[in-house]
Formats: C-alpha cells, sequence, structure tokens
C-alpha cells in the first residue's frame, strides 16, 4: 500500500507538465512539474491528515481511501493530459516547439563550456554515486537519530494509536507543539505499513526534491547545463545533507518546501504565470511553514521577493487592473498557505494563545534583535558551520568571535541570544548527523551571492534573488539562537543560496581568459572532488548509520540499531519488554524524563500494546489515572519521575536506565 502515494506523485508529475505548445514555455518544465507535484501531492497529504483527525477517520482505512482518491484524481489528470499532447502531435506540436523555442545564441564562454562537458557529467555521476549510496543506507536503516527516538516517532505513534493529530498528554514540549508537517508524512507510511521501515524514504525523497528544485533555479537565473549541474552538486555533498537523506529528521523536509517555493517565486516574479502558480507558491510556502520555522525562514523571503517585484511591476504599469491582480493573487497566495498551515496554528492558537505555541518553543529562538547581537550571533553561526578537521583552527575561531563580541559589546553567553556558548564541541564532527559542518558549500556560497551582487546587479532575476538570499540569511541570523547542534537547522538557507554557486561557477570557467580557462577548469574539479570525498566519508563513516564498522547498517538488525547513540540502555528496554510481556498488560503508562528522553524504543518494544504518558504540561484533560494501567515504565527512575506516579503499593524494579512498576499481585523481577 505504500506504493500508492509513489504512484500518486508520478501521476500528477506528468499530469502537471506545461503544456509543450505554450507559447512561453518555462524553463526546465520536466523539473518544474516535479517540484508542482511534490507540493501537490505533499499539501494534499497534509491537509488530509487534518480532515481524517477532523472526521474521526483516522486510520489505516481512511488513509487508505484518502490515498485511492488521490490516485483517482492523478490517474485523472494522466488521461487528460495524454489526449491533449496526442492531439497537438498530430497538429504539428513538434515543429511548433521548434519554432517557439529555437536554440539559445551562444552566450560568452560558449565553447568553454563545451569543454567542460567532461566535467559536468564527472559531477553528474558523483550525484548519481551519492543518491544511490544514501538511498542504500535510507533502505536499510532503522530511524535511529536522537530526536526521532525522543519526539518524531513517539508523536507519529501517538496519532496513530488516538486516530487524532490533536494535542495529547506529554511532558515534552516537542511533541505537541512544534511543526508537523514531515512527521504527518511518516504517519501516511505508517498507517500504511504498520511500521517504520521506509520513514527514511521521506527525508531521501525530500533531498532528490532539493536537488532538482536547486538546478531549475540555477537555469532560471540563466545557468547553462555546468552552472545548474555544479548548484546541484555543491549542495548534495555538503556531509550534512548527505547524513540527514537517510533520517527521519526534518530538516531536508522544510528544504525542499522553502527551495520550492524559491522556483515558483522565481516564475511568479519575472515569468509569465497563472492563478495555478500562485497557488502552488503559496502551498509551497504553507508547507515550509508547518514544516519547521527554519523552512519558513528561508520560503517567506523568496515569497517577499515575488511580491516586490510584482508590485514594481503593477507601479511601472499605472493600471489599477494590474493592482487589482496582484491583491487577488496575495490573497489567494495567503490563503493557500493557510489551508495547509493553518490548523496546526489554530490548535496552538487554541491551547496557548499564541499561534506560535508556548514560551517554551520560542526560547529556542533570538530573544535580542539590535544589530550588534545580530551580528555575533550571525558570526557564530558561521564558525559552527565552517569547522574544518584542524583542531588549532576549530579552537581559534571561538575565541575571534568572542573579539568581535566585546568589540560590539555583547556578552557572547547571553542567554538570549545562545544556548550555551562556547560549546566545549568546537571541533570538525564531519561523519555525524547533528554536527556536521559545510565548510566547502559555506565559502562557495559566500563568494557565489558576493559575485552575483557585484558583477550580476544589472540583471533583475539575479539581483532579486541574490537580495532575497541576503535577507535569508540575516532572518536566520535574527531568528536561530545559537545551539550546538545549530548547523542542521542552516540547510533550506544552504537550499536556497546553492543556486548562485551555479551562477559562479560558469563564470569562473566560462569568462576567464583563454589562457586560464584550464586553470578555472582545473580548480572546479579539484573543488568537486574534495566536496564529492567529504559526503562519501560522511556516508561510509556516518553516524549514527554507517555502511562500515561495528555499528555498520548492513550487519545490525532494525532493534539493534535504535541504541546506536546509548548502546548501555539497549539491555534495560529488553529487559521491560520481557516483564511487561510476562505479566499481561495491555495498557502501559510511561514516564520519560524531558531531558533524556528516549521513548521511541517502548513503543516498537511493545508493539501492539497500548502506550499512555503519566505526567503531561500540556494544558486539557489531565493524564490517565495509575488505575486506568496495568505497568508504568519510568525512564531514570529516581525521584521525581518514578516516585509521584507509581501508587505506593505497587512493585518498583529497577533495571539500569529503566524500572518497571506492576500493581500487587502481579510478580516482578528484580
Amino acid at each position: 500500500m505504500a506504493v500508492l502515494p509513489v504512484v500518486t506523485l508520478a501521476g500528477a508529475w506528468f499530469a502537471l507538465r506545461p503544456a509543450p505548445g505554450a507559447a512561453a514555455a518555462p524553463v526546465a518544465p520536466r523539473r518544474l512539474a516535479a517540484i508542482r507535484a511534490g507540493v501537490l501531492v505533499a499539501g494534499y497529504a497534509m491537509v488530509g491528515i487534518e480532515v481524517l483527525s477532523a472526521l474521526g477517520f483516522l486510520d489505516r482505512t481512511g488513509v487508505l481511501v484518502l490515498w485511492l482518491l488521490g490516485l483517482a484524481a492523478a490517474g485523472t489528470g494522466v488521461v487528460l493530459r495524454a489526449r491533449r499532447e496526442v492531439r497537438g502531435t498530430q497538429g504539428g506540436l513538434r515543429e511548433a516547439r521548434r519554432r517557439q523555442n529555437p536554440a539559445p545564441a551562444a552566450l560568452p564562454g560558449e565553447r568553454s563550456r563545451k569543454r567542460t562537458g567532461i566535467l559536468t557529467w564527472l559531477m553528474a555521476a558523483g550525484l548519481a554515486a551519492v543518491g544511490a549510496l544514501t538511498l542504500l543506507v535510507a533502505a536499510v536503516s532503522a530511524p535511529n537519530n536522537w530526536d526521532s527516538q525522543s519526539y518524531h516517532l513517539p508523536k507519529v505513534e501517538e496519532w496513530a494509536q488516538r486516530g487524532s493529530v490533536g494535542l495529547f498528554p506529554s511532558n515534552f514540549f516537542s511533541e505537541n507543539d512544534l511543526a508537523p508537517g514531515a512527521e504527518f508524512l511518516l504517519l501516511h507510511l505508517r498507517l500504511l505499513t504498520g511500521g517504520d521501515r521506509l520513514d527514511n524514504l521521506v527525508q531521501w525523497g525530500a533531498g532528490v526534491l532539493c536537488a532538482l528544485a536547486v538546478s531549475r533555479i540555477a537555469a532560471q537565473l540563466g545557468a547553462g547545463r555546468l552552472g545548474q549541474v555544479a548548484a546541484a552538486f555543491l549542495f548534495a555533498t555538503a556531509p550534512m545533507v548527505a547524513l540527514q537523506s537517510s533520517s527521519t529528521q526534518t530538516d531536508l523536509v522544510a528544504s525542499a518546501w522553502a527551495v520550492a517555493a524559491a522556483s515558483l517565486a522565481v516564475d511568479a516574479a519575472w515569468g509569465r504565470t497563472g492563478p495555478s502558480d500562485v497557488l502552488l507558491l503559496g502551498a509551497a510556502a504553507g508547507l515550509a511553514q508547518n514544516t519547521k520555522a527554519t523552512g519558513a525562514l528561508a520560503a517567506w523571503p523568496m515569497v517577499a521577493m515575488w511580491l516586490l517585484a510584482r508590485v514594481w511591476r503593477a507601479a511601472r504599469s499605472r493600471s489599477g487592473r494590474a493592482t487589482a491582480r496582484l491583491a487577488g493573487a496575495l490573497l489567494a497566495l495567503v490563503a493557500a498557505a493557510a489551508v495547509v498551515a493553518g490548523p496546526f496554528l489554530v490548535r496552538m492558537t487554541q491551547t496557548y494563545g499564541d499561534p506560535l505555541g508556548p514560551p517554551v518553543v520560542r526560547a529556542h529562538s533570538m530573544q535580542r534583535h539590535d544589530p550588534p547581537a545580530l551580528l555575533v550571533n550571525g558570526a557564530r553561526l558561521l564558525q559552527t558551520a565552517t569547522l574544518l578537521p584542524w583542531r588549532p583552527v576549530d579552537q581559534a575561531t571561538p575565541k575571534v568571535v568572542n573579539r568581535l563580541a566585546d568589540a560590539v559589546g555583547v556578552d557572547p553567553g547571553d542567554p538570549a541570544i545562545t544556548e550555551r556558548w562556547p560549546w566545549p564541541l568546537t571541533f570538525y564532527a564531519g561523519h555525524d548527523e547533528d554536527l556536521a559542518p559545510f565548510p566547502l558549500q559555506v565559502a562557495a556560497a559566500g563568494l557565489a551571492l558576493g559575485y552575483c551582487l557585484v558583477r550580476r546587479w544589472r540583471d533583475p532575476p539575479v539581483r532579486g534573488y541574490a537580495l532575497a538570499c541576503l535577507g535569508v540569511l540575516v532572518a536566520f541570523a535574527a531568528g536561530v539562537k545559537w545551539q550546538w547542534y545549530v548547523n542542521r537547522l542552516l540547510l533550506p538557507a544552504l537550499a536556497v543560496s546553492a543556486p548562485l554557486v551555479g551562477l559562479a561557477a560558469e563564470a569562473l570557467v566560462g569568462r576567464a581568459r583563454r589562457w586560464s580557462r584550464a586553470v578555472a577548469a582545473v580548480t572546479l574539479a579539484v573543488v568537486a572532488v574534495i566536496a564529492l570525498n567529504g559526503a562519501v566519508r560522511a556516508i561510509v563513516f556516518g553516524r549514527p548509520r554507517a555502511l562500515v564498522g561495528d555499528q555498520s547498517v548492513l550487519a545490525n538488525n532494525g532493534w539493534d540499531q535504535l541504541f546506536y547513540r546509548m548502546p548501555s540502555w539497549q539491555p534495560d528496554y529488553e529487559w521491560a519488554r520481557r516483564r511487561i510481556e510476562a505479566s499481561g498488560a495491555q495498557r502501559v503508562g510511561f514516564v520519560i524524563n524531558d531531558t533524556t528522553r528516549y521513548e521511541y524504543p517502548l513503543w516498537v518494544a511493545l508493539r501492539g500494546r497500548q502506550l499512555v504518558s503519566m505526567v503531561s504540561d500540556v494544558p486539557g484533560p489531565p493524564p490517565p489515572s495509575p488505575s486506568t494501567v496495568d505497568a508504568i515504565v519510568c525512564e531514570q527512575p529516581g525521584p521525581p519521575y518514578c516516585v509521584a506516579v507509581v501508587p505506593p503499593d505497587w512493585t518498583l524494579a529497577v533495571h539500569g536506565h529503566l524500572a518497571l512498576a506492576l500493581p500487587p499481585g502481579v510478580p516482578n523481577g528484580p
């Protein structure tokens, strides 16, 4: 049944391809169709979850019916599109396409681009290799990153068990109060398959969509084949991208919607688009908003770029009709975004009186926005993203940031702008999915941004897009408080900036003097080899899903992989499973420490039983009473986690990280 979403997506791609005989054919129509299909199908999936939840049909049958309807709609679109193409072919469509899309005039450096065809194909082969390796890891790995154990997958299990995506009892704000879009997609797979073995493919597919959209934006801005491939190659070979492509984190999903919004915004700002394109742009921004705040920080500046370009055009036309059309398009865009992201924001407003959720959510974002604080925070983000495998440099760069902070009068350890600085882990961790920096990508994107702002200033689309990217960087400095794992939060900013690298790469090779073109091509080839080496090493040796070594995903089963981060805890969960099975308990309460959460293994170990949280910080109905459960499992058994919940007449047994409480008369082990 998991094939249903894939077939629906393929059908949507075929049906949403731009008409071949259109008077103004869009750039890279097949990639545009992939972006349109991804946005439309993901929006359908997210809104469908909300509708099924509201109607009380959020179960396997309801999701199956939802995808059958989606498949029927996509199939209808395929049939209608195929009929149009048949008519067009019979009417001489091929000749019309030849006339409407003449071969482009030779651009400066065209000969050099032909000479770099080998480099283009080598980078394309590198992209394919990275895609194949990450697909292998995603297919054979259990979803074992830390955040998935603590809240990404536990809330999917809660929704599947409850048949609702409403708020549920929990003492960890991330389970209820963070945007749920990526987990909604995982919920579809959970209900269709009954397990988690395909969950990693969501992020892998998001990575593919990112690469397609990045290359298309480069083409929209004027890059040729070399520039398009170079832009996608730069993004895909970032170690953090390679590592997250096989995980159930959410940063690549957020990046996919942000870069999809960027591509649609470029079309809508400087091309001929219809109402459907504006609606898709709004839906993409809504998807980013409903997936992660960092995705929204990257997507909405692109929407602002579209709006400003259209306002400028309407002002120059001095036409009331143009102004009215723009106002209508803006309302349609906001409405499309609200349809996707609105239900979650409404839940937060009803529960906490604020669409952003409780104050603890905002504690992870910047509380100061004065220029000195933004400068220091931006410098720390840059320092962490550019860590190198050279300890003297990694130890020196935090000191440079501290000197900058002293110069502008900012305490770099101010809790309003940081969680903890400097974090002791200021070292290169290119093989860890939570920490991996991407210095080569940051350097290339920074140089490319400078090139576009200086040398391509007179090109309106390039100028507008470069300024939008600059706005994204400012938004991240103003919105993302420094955290030790901040590198993965920066992926949406890298995704929307990567297309500019394609323009700079082509300029490096194509506009160099004849005697230095070979040097430029060799330089680009060396950079590509270094980038590919970093990506491959991250995949092969990556934590917590390596291809080699004692913790190889090829040599261990899924249950063992869940404990790659904390192997010493595995016997404790196995002990709890055996004791609960022996007791016959069917409804199991749990108390999870809100700082060292490792909840998901309980759901895997106790599959088929009902699990409920015995503690909650969520306003609304209180957590269940101990009298309603057959057993209670506690993480970190010391007070106050178990003592305050377990009835005094129950027997409590401790095994390392876990404790198990059973009612009187039910035997418990030591």
